[in-house]
């Protein structure tokens, strides 16, 4: 993977960053973009072989970022990454909380049983509370406020037939940002959705992945990387 480019002022030295799925697709770009730009990146990823390109990738800029192989959906995994950046980083400056899945589930509302219900929960929206309420402590140590980056998807605001339920998730999460946004804006906590379009990931091109679901998006393929733009120039953080 090519590193991002980004404007020469924007920087985020001595910021520590956690980015959930930081293994593929946008989660890495995202890595890769902060880890360049001189963030200290702790990624949080599911798959061991992807933890360890994703950790050769990041060491091309320091040596000093971390890898941890967790299941976002479990709790006690959240309770180990967060003792382990306390441990090593003793706070926290910026969340990103990009995982999420359609799981190839998809047809008519009525076909989904209960348990897809809870499967698309947890990988969805279940994990952004969970892991935005173990890093407030972290972020809090800051002193200096801090970012939290909720990562979506258009299918919140647009509605996918096929996918009902996974679009219902990710409209909760703009219920939940925007009610957290103004609860934490008194302590300089800034929390922000990225809604990105298709993207072409490993996900997206997958034959029984979205485009598929979607009859192909129309022909959209080559869609560029999101991550890259997720910085505000404006006050050198993370919108």
């Amino acid at each position: 993977m090519s590193t991002p480019t980004a404007r020469p002022d924007v920087r985020l030295d001595g910021r520590i960053a956690l980015i959930t799925g930081a293994g593929a697709g946008i989660g890495r770009a995202i890595a890769v973009a902060y880890a360049s730009l001189g963030a200290r990146v702790v990624a949080v990823e599911i798959d061991t072989g992807r933890c360890a390109s994703t950790e050769a990738e990041l060491g091309q800029f320091a040596d000093d970022h971390i890898v941890i192989n967790a299941d976002v959906r479990s709790s006690a995994s959240a309770s180990r990454v967060f003792e382990q950046i306390a441990s090593q980083c003793g706070r926290l400056d910026i969340l990103v909380n990009n995982v999420g899945d359609n799981l190839r589930l998809r047809g008519t509302f009525e076909s989904f049983s209960e348990e897809n219900w809870d499967a698309l929960y947890a990988i969805n929206f279940r994990h952004i509370l969970l892991y935005t309420r173990a890093a407030l402590p972290l972020i809090r140590r800051s002193g200096r406020g801090g970012s939290i980056i909720n990562v979506s998807t258009i299918e919140a605001y647009r509605g996918a037939p096929p996918a009902a339920v996974y679009a219902a998730f990710k409209a909760a999460i703009t219920g939940f940002s925007k009610s957290i946004a103004l609860e934490l804006a008194p302590e300089q906590i800034r929390v922000n959705i990225i809604a990105p379009e298709t993207t072409e990931t490993h996900l997206a091109l997958d034959p029984d992945g979205p485009l598929r679901s979607r009859g192909g998006y129309r022909g959209q393929r080559n869609i560029p990387r999101l991550g890259p733009l997720l910085l505000d120039h404006r006050n050198n953080h993370p919108r």
